[in-house]
This record gives C-alpha cells, sequence and structure tokens, in this order.
C-alpha cells in the first residue's frame, strides 16, 4: 500500500495476516546512487512475515542531507503518535548513515544499520583512492548530497562523537568493495556501546538482497534490544 506523507511517496508492509508486534522503518539505500523505496523491497517483505513487523518504506529527499534528516524526523515522530508499538529502524548502506542518526536523537527504540556508510567522509576518500567510472559517479553524487567536502567532514565527526543511547547495531561484510570494512570498523571503535556483527556472507549486496544469515542476526537484535530497553526503563 502506498500514501503520501509531505508529499512524498511511503510504501507500507504488512503480512497476509496483517498481524505485527512491531514498527519497522526501513531507509533504503542507493542515497548516493539514484536508489528509491523499491530497490529494499524483497527485504520488506520478507521481515512482515519473519519479524511480524508492519514495516514504512519511504521515498526520502535524496538532493540534500537537511532536508533528508527533517523529513526523517518528521516521520518518526508522526509514527509514533499513530502506532503505539516499539520502532526500529533499519538503514541499508547510506540509509545506515541516516539510522545511526535518528539512534542519536532517541526518537526510536532501536537502530540496526547493514553495511552503513556510517563515515560519509572515510568512504569518499576510500572511492578517490580507488577510482573508476562508477566510484566517480557516487562521489560526485555523495558530495552534492553534502554540499562540500568540509561539511561532509563535519557531518562524519558528528556522528562519530555523538552519544548513541538506544540499541544499536551494525552489521557489516567482507569483500565489501562499497563500503569497505575498515571504515565501518573505525567507526564502531568510537561508539563502545555499539553492538557490531561480521557478516560470512560476503558483498554489499548483503544490505540490499535477502539473506538468511542477515535475518537470523536481525532476529537476536530485536531480541536484545528487548533486553536492553526493558534494562534502560527499571
Amino acid at each position: 500500500m502506498d500514501i503520501e506523507y509531505e508529499t512524498r511517496k511511503i510504501r507500507i508492509y504488512t503480512n497476509q495476516a496483517r498481524y505485527y508486534d512491531k514498527i519497522i522503518i526501513l531507509i533504503h539505500c542507493g542515497c548516493f546512487h539514484d536508489g528509491d523505496h523499491t530497490w529494499n523491497a524483497d527485504q520488506a517483505k520478507t521481515y512482515t512475515e519473519e519479524l511480524n513487523a508492519k514495516v514504512y518504506v519511504p521515498d526520502y529527499p535524496q538532493d540534500d542531507i537537511n532536508k533528508t534528516r527533517k523529513y526523517l524526523y518528521s516521520l518518526c515522530q508522526s509514527i509514533k503518535k499513530i502506532e503505539n508499538l516499539k520502532i526500529f529502524v533499519i538503514g541499508s548502506s547510506s540509509g545506515g548513515f541516516h539510522s545511526l542518526w535518528l539512534a542519536m536523537l532517541q526518537i526510536v527504540d532501536c537502530s540496526i544499520s547493514l553495511c552503513p556508510v556510517a563515515d560519509p567522509y572515510a568512504r569518499y576518500k576510500y572511492l578517490e583512492e580507488n577510482l573508476s567510472e562508477k566510484n566517480k559517479l557516487m562521489m560526485e553524487k555523495q558530495l552534492g548530497y553534502f554540499k562540500s567536502l568540509n561539511k561532509m567532514y563535519d557531518y562524519s565527526q558528528e556522528i562519530k562523537i555523538m552519544m548513541i543511547e538506544v540499541p544499536t547495531f551494525i552489521l557489516y561484510a567482507p569483500n565489501d568493495k562499497n563500503v569497505p570494512e575498515n571504515v565501518i570498523m573505525n567507526f564502531i571503535k568510537s561508539h563502545k556501546f555499539i553492538i557490531s556483527r561480521r557478516l560470512i556472507s560476503e558483498g554489499h549486496e548483503t544490505c540490499w538482497k535477502n539473506n538468511n544469515e542477515v535475518l537470523d542476526l536481525l532476529k537476536e537484535a530485536i531480541v536484545l534490544s528487548d533486553i536492553k530497553i526493558s534494562t534502560n526503563r527499571r
């Protein structure tokens, strides 16, 4: 089902029984590569069945980081008002940068990032060092999104130093040619409360394709987040 929110499309997925006990906001990948809300469609359908979730997949603004943040923050606030359930945000690749930011704001109950562009500046420098036509296009798109290299650096530093207090998980893959492992690991080291898992599955496609290993780890993250949320509320 498609709805409009602030003139932009959101695709909503539920399982056949229309039963759900949690909300997932799935922030799609491809923000730096012409992605849209259809890119993670298979994942969204799987999450409704396997995780008993109602899944919102927003077609968020992709031309300016401030527009993206304003939209996602407003959307989270609106969903919290109409859904009396825990809200999980799952961000894929570039979407993982935003799911980490939402965790810092504590507007969601749990944040899970799949192969995230956790440090856009370090990722930009990696693309620059491994220049190809595809990487050049991603660099141009990423630079346009942040408006300048200095601003990209500032946003990267902001997310590195801000406290993350809601349950937050990062799943990353070996041999990822899009967001290399060392970029993600350097970010994880700056946040001691983030729980991370290195996948056996290889390559960046693990962040947007259905994958049983990722699904099992998502289930684990949901269980762990329940424990952490309960502990924090005592």
